[in-house]
Order: C-alpha cells, then sequence, then structure tokens
C-alpha cells in the first residue's frame, strides 16, 4: 500500500497507470481492516511542505481526494490535513491596508500567546509577532500554490454533492480548532461559502422545480443567480433556519454568547459580520436577526459594565470585545442595512397585527432608540470603527433613520474633536511580491472599488474574513457567491423600493420583452406590455422626473416621438423601439442576454454553461471557464447601451399609459 501510494503522489503517472495504482489501493483497503487508517497515516507522513514545487503539491492534493471515491471513512482526517496544508500557505501571504501583497515567512508560536485585537498594546498574530526563517522559499510562487490548491479543494466540493452535509460539519469542527486559532487567514475559509452557497443553490432548484442536471431547466428557472430573498424571504421566513449558512452564522453567534476565550469572541465577531455582509445568499432574515443579536450583545455588555467600579468603565483597552461587537453591527448595516431595516420594518407590522409576540419580534428589533443607546454610550463605539466603516454607517443610519441627522452631526463632531488614542504598532519586515494571481484586482482594492470599507484608521487592528478573493484562477468558484462592495445606501434606493411594492415585476426578461410586446399590439387591454418591456431595477434606479417635458426632449436611437400625436400613437412607436433595439441586439434568447438589474457576476453564473460551450469545450474545466466568462463579459458590455434604453422606453410607455388613463376618466 504505502509503495503504490508514493508512486501514485509523487510521480506523475500516465491514466491508465494511476487507475491501476489506486485499484490496487482499494482492493487492500477492502481486504485489511486496518488498511485505511494506515493509508492516512502515509497521506499525513507524506504531505508536501508548502515550500515544495506548485506540480508537487497539486499531484499530492488531487490523488489524495481521489482515495476518498474508495476510502470514504478517512473523509475528516484527510480534509483537515488539506486545510492544514493550505493555511500554512495562507497565513504568510499579507495584504495591507492600502491593498499591497507581500509575503512574511515566520515560525508559528502557541497560540495562546497570541492577542489579537488588542487596543492598547502592539498588535500580534501567529505570523507578525515571530522570527523570520532563515530559509525562504520562491516568493512570488506563493499564490499561486494556494490557488491551485483551493481550485481543487473548491472542485472537489462542487463533485461531491452527497458528501456536502458531512463536509460541512467537518468545516465546523475545523472552524472552531483551527480558523479561529489563525489569526487573519484570507482565502482558505472561503470553503465555506462556498458550500452554504451551494446548498442554497440546490434548495433554489427544488423549490422551483428544477434540477442541477437539467440545463435547460435551470437555466429557464434562472436556478444559477443566487437570490434568495424573492423566492423566500417574504413567504417562509422559517426556511432559513434549515439552510447551512444559518447553522454556520448560529455557530458564531453561539462563541458569541459562551466563548469564554476573548480572543475567540472577537475573531467570531469579525467572521459574523464578514461572512452575514458578503454571502449573496444569506437571507435578510438572518441578516436582521444577526444585527439584532449583536445589539442584545452589545446592550448586554453595557448593562454589566454599569455595576463595575469607575475606574474600570472607562479604560479602552478593557472593552475590545465591545468594539467588536459595535464594528460587526455596523459593518452588516453598511452592505445589508436596506434589507435588515425592511425585513424589521415587515416583523413590526406583524407584531402590530397580532401575528407574532414580543419575544418573537425581539429576535429582529433593529430600532433607532437601540442604535441611539449604543453610539451615545460613554465608551463611544464608533472612535473605535475603522474609519470608513464608521462613515458608511452614519450615511446608512440617516437614510434610514436609524438615527436623527442632527444626531449624526453630532456624533461626527465628537469623533471630529476626540478622536482615539491610538498606541504604537510594531512594523514587521515584509517582502514585496508583484503576484500574478492578485494584481489584476490589487488597483481596484487599493482605491476602494474591491475592498470598499476595509480603508482609513483601524483601531482595533480589525480583519475581514470575508474580504475579496484575490486568487485568480479559484476565484470563478466564489464569484456566484460574493457580494462586492458597490456603495452604501442612498434616498434613491428607498424611492426604487417604493416602486417595486407598487407590484411592478422586476424579474422579466429581454425574451419576454419580445412576446409581450407583439401580444400586446392586437389585444384591447394593454396590461400585458407591463410584463413584456425592460423595467428599472434596484442597482440602478434614478429617480424619476415628474416633469412631462422631459419625455418630450428624450432621444432614443436618433429617434425622436413627436409630442403632437396622441396617446396611443405614442405607445405604438416606443413598442416599436423597444422591438427594433431588441432585435439589432439579438436580445431575444435569454441564455446570451442579461435579465434587468443583473450584474455580470450574476449574469455569468446563470448562464455558465452556455459560455463555456461556446469557449470550445463540453467540460467544465479552468480553462473553458476562464474564457466562457471573457465570452460573457463582452456581451454584457455590449448590450450596456441597450439595456439603458430600454430601461428608459419602459418609463415613457408607462407614462404615456397613465396619461391615457386619466384622460379617460376626466373624459
Amino acid at each position: 500500500l504505502r509503495a503504490c501510494w508514493k508512486k501514485v503522489a509523487n510521480v506523475p503517472c500516465a491514466m491508465e497507470k494511476t487507475s491501476r495504482y489506486h485499484a490496487t489501493i482499494a482492493t487492500i483497503c477492502r481486504k485489511d481492516p486496518w488498511a485505511a487508517d494506515c493509508l492516512m497515516e502515509q497521506i499525513k507522513h507524506d504531505w508536501p511542505h508548502r515550500a515544495r514545487e506548485e506540480e508537487k503539491l497539486t499531484l499530492n492534493a488531487t490523488q489524495a481526494l481521489r482515495t476518498l471515491d474508495y476510502v470514504p471513512q478517512i473523509l475528516n482526517r484527510l480534509l483537515e490535513t488539506y486545510i492544514d496544508g493550505c493555511l500554512s500557505i495562507d497565513v504568510e501571504i499579507f495584504i495591507s491596508d492600502d491593498g499591497e501583497v507581500s509575503v512574511q515567512f515566520m515560525k508559528k508560536k502557541a497560540a495562546e500567546e497570541v492577542d489579537v485585537m488588542d487596543a492598547t498594546s502592539p498588535v500580534k498574530s501567529t505570523t507578525a509577532a515571530n522570527e523570520p526563517e532563515k530559509h525562504c522559499m520562491d516568493v512570488p510562487e506563493m499564490a499561486l500554490k494556494l490557488d491551485k490548491l483551493m481550485l481543487t479543494l473548491f472542485e472537489f466540493v462542487d463533485a461531491k454533492k452527497h458528501l456536502r452535509r458531512n463536509i460541512f460539519a467537518l468545516l465546523l469542527d475545523v472552524f472552531s480548532n483551527h480558523f479561529l486559532d489563525t489569526h487573519k487567514s484570507k482565502f482558505v475559509q472561503f470553503v465555506i461559502l462556498q458550500i452554504c452557497g451551494l446548498d442554497v443553490k440546490e434548495r433554489v432548484e427544488k423549490r422551483r422545480g428544477g434540477s442541477s442536471t437539467n440545463n435547460d431547466n435551470s437555466k429557464n428557472n434562472n436556478n444559477d443567480n443566487i437570490d434568495l430573498q424573492m423566492p423566500f424571504d417574504d413567504e417562509d421566513g422559517d426556511y432559513e433556519d434549515e439552510t447551512l449558512y444559518h447553522q454556520f452564522a448560529t455557530v458564531l453567534v453561539n462563541i458569541l454568547v459562551d466563548d469564554q476565550t476573548r480572543k475567540n469572541r472577537q475573531i467570531a465577531a469579525c467572521y459574523l459580520a464578514s461572512f452575514v455582509s458578503r454571502a449573496t445568499f444569506v437571507g435578510s432574515h438572518t441578516v436582521c436577526e444577526t444585527v439584532a443579536a449583536l445589539l442584545r450583545l452589545a446592550e448586554k455588555y453595557i448593562s454589566e459594565l454599569d455595576e463595575l467600579p469607575q475606574s474600570m468603565q472607562l479604560a479602552s483597552h478593557r472593552h475590545p470585545f465591545f468594539y467588536s461587537l459595535c464594528q460587526a453591527a455596523f459593518y452588516i448595516m453598511c452592505f445589508r442595512g436596506k434589507e435588515a431595516f425592511t425585513c424589521y420594518k415587515q416583523q413590526e407590522v406583524l407584531l402590530q397585527e397580532g401575528e407574532i409576540d414580543d419575544v418573537e419580534f425581539s429576535q429582529f428589533n433593529i430600532s433607532a432608540e437601540r442604535w441611539t443607546k449604543i453610539c451615545f454610550h460613554r465608551l463611544k463605539p464608533l472612535s473605535f470603527c475603522l474609519d470608513s466603516v464608521k462613515e458608511e454607517f452614519l450615511e446608512c443610519a440617516t437614510v434610514l433613520d436609524l438615527l436623527d441627522s442632527q444626531v449624526v452631526d453630532q456624533l461626527s463632531r465628537i469623533e471630529k474633536h476626540d478622536p482615539p488614542r491610538r498606541p504604537p504598532r510594531k512594523r514587521v519586515r515584509a517582502i514585496r511580491i508583484p503576484t500574478a494571481s492578485m494584481t489584476s484586482r490589487k488597483k481596484e482594492r487599493r482605491s476602494g472599488g474591491v475592498g470598499g470599507l476595509g480603508k482609513g484608521h483601524n483601531p482595533l487592528d480589525s480583519f475581514f474574513p470575508f474580504d475579496p478573493y484575490l486568487l485568480q484562477d479559484s476565484y470563478v468558484f466564489v464569484q456566484p457567491f460574493y457580494k462586492h462592495w458597490t456603495g452604501g445606501i442612498t434616498p434613491e434606493d428607498l424611492i426604487a423600493d417604493e416602486v417595486d411594492q407598487e407590484g411592478v415585476p422586476t424579474d422579466a426578461t429581454a425574451c419576454s420583452s419580445v412576446t409581450g410586446v407583439e401580444d400586446a399590439d392586437n389585444a384591447e387591454d394593454d396590461e400585458s406590455v407591463e410584463n413584456a418591456v425592460v423595467l428599472e431595477s434596484d442597482d440602478d434606479d434614478e429617480e424619476d422626473d415628474d416633469d412631462d417635458d422631459d419625455d418630450d426632449e428624450f432621444d432614443v436611437g436618433k429617434t425622436d416621438v413627436p409630442t403632437a400625436l396622441k396617446t396611443k400613437d405614442k405607445r405604438s412607436q416606443i413598442k416599436a423601439q423597444i422591438k427594433a433595439i431588441i432585435e439589432q441586439y439579438k436580445m431575444s434568447n435569454e441564455r446570451d442576454t442579461p435579465a434587468p438589474g443583473e450584474n455580470l457576476a450574476d449574469f455569468y453564473s446563470r448562464t455558465s454553461d452556455y459560455w463555456n460551450q461556446r469557449a470550445g469545450s463540453n467540460v467544465d474545466t479552468k480553462d473553458s471557464k476562464r474564457e466562457g466568462f471573457a465570452f460573457a463579459q463582452a456581451r454584457y458590455e455590449e448590450l450596456g447601451p441597450a439595456m439603458k434604453e430600454l430601461k428608459t422606453l419602459d418609463r415613457l410607455y408607462k407614462d404615456e399609459k397613465n396619461k391615457e388613463k386619466k384622460g379617460g376618466k376626466s373624459s
């Protein structure tokens, strides 16, 4: 068995020869009950050091995962060894606050000696507080090695649908025993985000009557566009309790409540804020519950603090956990404030109607009174937040009326005239690397387009574990489930929500536009046209102009709509323009046409099979996915102007229809 494993893991062989080696190992494991343990010991013993060549690391990882096909009982031990190997590389890749990438080669100390996020002592970590190794590996290859290992792991999780529950249970154990003790891990934890996203995707497909094996049906139902809010939140909030992501969020909250280690509680707060904010599939019920739980813990901390002697109450270094709780709540509101606030208002209505009691409502209570109480507390939590988080939260609180505008102005003046005192930090000498797999988004990170909220003064040395994933090849498995920072909430976003709540559908596609317009031509009632034209979306809504003269001045495709024509004639011309644009850009096929408001990532996720086939391969390899994404991006950019024109024409059409209805009533 050992001889066969060394041949498989160390020497690249032809596929047929490799299969024979694995068949021999499988036969030995079937005949000898101790062989599986022996195999696992050999795999762990022979696991390559992180300094070995990328090809060696990838070969060993691939062959090790293949053994699970015939020795599934070693799944837990093997994945734990695999993740340990990835973490050993991850912790040595350092990304500074300004987006610069460097590598620090350090010997690890005991985790007990590390006390992260202490506001009054020099920042320590499992990497930054140790002595550099004498012999360093080739620096530019570091990110590539981790990228290949993560790609192999993502492919394994994606393929083993029947093992996902078991893998997730293992990841929860690994999280408590490894991730919490690894300060500022940047990439390996994304396997949790992937497996939770795949779980939601599978549930969406089942609810919509789709199947992951039926590509045509899944595309028609838009199953690859992971949007939990639309199919579940409004109809069945209890659904979220069954999902893997809700279980993970619950584990993190339990650590905040029960764990006696201050370091673990602070790191759990960072994970909770980052995961709930960044995962596109996390529903609004979970978002609201999470924020409410953080507020409850912060209020509990305040009440317990009031019972302490006065000398202990204002020492900032004694309250990093409180500051971490507050910053986590602020951070989530910056990303998902609109969803959390909408859910809170819905629960408030249910409470008033007697559908839920006070206990149930308390799980969603994120009222303005609670925010005011915490923000104005004498510990001044906003003073110990990341600058960008503080600024965005105050803006969000103003828009959502979580804090009165005068209160926000007062808080801003307090922060401006009473900044927190920051202790000096030890700097560790680092080696800068122009890593090929990271440079594509490094410029965006520095400008805020990727990192978004990772800028400015950072009193707690905070980190957010699900900050943008910068490994190039394996990113394709993260992309469908990841939310990038696109800016804070604005009053226009709330106006758009009001429009959507009036019954305007937001999931009509360009394909249905053609059918609807043609059917409306022969119908006495034009109600079907409202479902035919492309509609406004949440992502790029604009304020409607009440001045009717703007409609007359609008020009699409060099064709003006004459003001002297009757309303019905205007609508006919608008429908003709819509049809002409759709024919010109060939938008009748939803496989290669973005849905209204659909961003590039969601568009590729929904239509990936089509673009990968266009790339010239029926097999989902990393090369075909990369080329397929390039095709999808080109198509998305090509249709950008046309989608804007169709959206504006839709507004004109509805305005003309409203005029006709008003005219009929007055006559």
